[in-house]
């Protein structure tokens, strides 16, 4: 693979969502100069599908490019909160996807009173994939599930269905058969790179713990636009051990200017 960079991060948002999709923006041009990324930000979101759908195309198109090693998607509701890690320690040789999977509440156990019986939620909100062919085929099969386009969870649904996790989307007419070669392939990742607050009662230890990515799904914008901000590399060190020293009041200033990725 010829490419500088082994990482290219990329998110999409259009003029409906620019408030929000622009403090996600500055999170990953900050991220990415720390740890020597490329970036991309789409702003055409494809009409014949909901914007959620849109990081399949794009993760499609990234792969197929062959540029990078390694794409790594970020919903425009999210941001990078701490950049002293590089995800790509986190990726096991053998597994071509990454997401983190979050713990949800399913029922409570009656005969044990404050006992629940909790369900696994994988969560595509935040995406590392490996550009290979067994990932390619993957995200293919994804977009073809059209029968999950005005599914509530969208292409997270796709994505549950192929990993035979049915039991949530289904709302329980169907239960879990985990399709255990495409687990395989598969890696959660610490819930850390995926903080989710509304899942704070479902996930205790996500929110609580050291976040590096806080994804704010299923909120109001304006809530959103509030504690993206607040975040911010604002309470968190931004640096990594190897960073010279003003490097990191560097990356702020350049950040607060948009500019195009890197690989454009």
């Amino acid at each position: 693979m010829n490419t500088a960079r082994r990482l290219q991060i990329i998110t999409a948002y259009d003029e409906r969502f620019q408030e929000i999709g622009a403090i996600a923006e500055k999170s990953i041009r900050i991220y990415a100069g720390v740890h020597d990324a490329d970036y991309h930000i789409y702003h055409d979101i494809p009409a014949e599908r909901p914007p959620a759908w849109a990081k399949i195309k794009y993760l499609i198109e990234e792969v197929q490019r062959g540029i990078h090693e390694f794409i790594l998607w970020i919903d425009a509701d999210a941001c990078f909160v701490r950049g002293d890690v590089d995800i790509l320690s986190q990726i096991n040789h053998d597994k071509e996807i990454c997401v983190v999977n979050h713990r949800v509440p399913h029922s409570r156990i009656v005969e044990w009173p404050g006992a629940y019986v909790y369900r696994e939620r994988p969560n595509t909100g935040v995406m590392l994939v490996r550009s290979s062919d067994w990932s390619l085929a993957f995200l293919r099969k994804i977009w073809d599930k059209t029968e999950y386009i005005d599914h509530p969870f969208w292409e997270q649904a796709a994505f549950h269905d192929l990993v035979g996790y049915w039991g949530e989307i289904t709302l329980g007419s169907r239960q879990n058969e985990p399709n255990l070669a495409t687990l395989a392939k598969i890696q959660w990742l610490p819930g850390e790179w995926n903080s989710v607050p509304t899942l704070i009662d479902g996930e205790p230890s996500a929110p609580a713990q050291n976040p590096i990515i806080v994804h704010f799904a299923g909120m109001p914008n304006d809530s959103r636009r509030i504690e993206m901000n607040k975040l911010l590399f604002e309470r968190i060190p931004l640096s990594s051990p190897r960073m010279p020293r003003g490097a990191e009041a560097a990356l702020r200033s350049r950040a607060a200017t948009p500019q195009t990725g890197q690989d454009r």
